[in-house]
């Protein structure tokens, strides 16, 4: 059975709501209104919800799962803690464990971007989110160490190499000068070819095409 599998955009959110079920009485029911009220998670408490759901802390109702919230109410250590959680998110995202076994939990974030493209359900454009949501329960399970890595740093590695591969493709241009307007003159064909370091930024490469158009081509 394929999983869709949640995402959000801000990784700290979901660390904050099961922070706050942890801190707090767990509610009987937990809704988008809960999440808005407490104002943990701005614009994304819907997100926050299927996450909740996806690992079983709540029913598609939004009303609370006994067994896991019992997990939450425990006085005990951290370690028992997140040795339950762990068993919850371990389930919950049992395709990726019978891909790579114990090592899921530290499965490297390329590697979950391929994952989470692959098991795509509304285009692998979500596959980074989906990645960091895994990223962060795994922290909350105590099987990854805290990063101080922003979410942005998550989900614009995936979308780097596209971005190089875009640019340099722009790196090799043939520019043709016009010629004056009669048959008997030569046609001269200029090729130019741009060095381009790959830790450039995209306003740079663009300032430099830029020049070459005004200066060449319109000059």
């Amino acid at each position: 059975m394929q999983h869709s599998y949640p995402y959000i955009s801000a990784r700290g959110n979901v660390q904050k709501i099961i922070n706050h079920l942890r801190e707090n009485i767990f509610p009987e029911k937990i809704s988008v209104e809960d999440i808005k009220n407490l104002g943990i998670a701005s614009g994304e408490e819907g997100k926050v919800i299927n996450v909740l759901k996806f690992i079983n802390v709540i029913d598609k109702n939004g009303n609370k799962n006994a067994d896991a919230a019992r997990i939450f109410a425990l006085e005990s250590t951290q370690e028992l803690f997140q040795e339950e959680f762990g068993k919850l998110i371990g389930k919950a995202y049992s395709e990726l464990f019978n891909l790579h076994g114990k090592g899921a939990w530290k499965t490297n974030k390329e590697q979950l971007d391929i994952f989470f493209g692959i098991k795509k359900s509304k285009g692998a454009s979500a596959a980074p989110r989906k990645a960091i949501t895994f990223i962060a329960l795994a922290e909350l399970a105590g099987k990854r160490e805290p990063t101080n890595e922003k979410t942005s740093d998550f989900v614009d590695s995936a979308t780097k190499g596209q971005r190089k591969q875009d640019v340099r493709g722009k790196a090799s241009k043939t520019v043709k000068l016009p010629a004056p307007n009669s048959n008997n003159k030569p046609v001269l064909t200029v090729r130019i070819e741009v060095n381009l370091p790959a830790g450039d930024t995209k306003e740079n490469y663009d300032n430099i095409f830029k020049g070459i158009r005004e200066h060449l081509i319109n000059g």
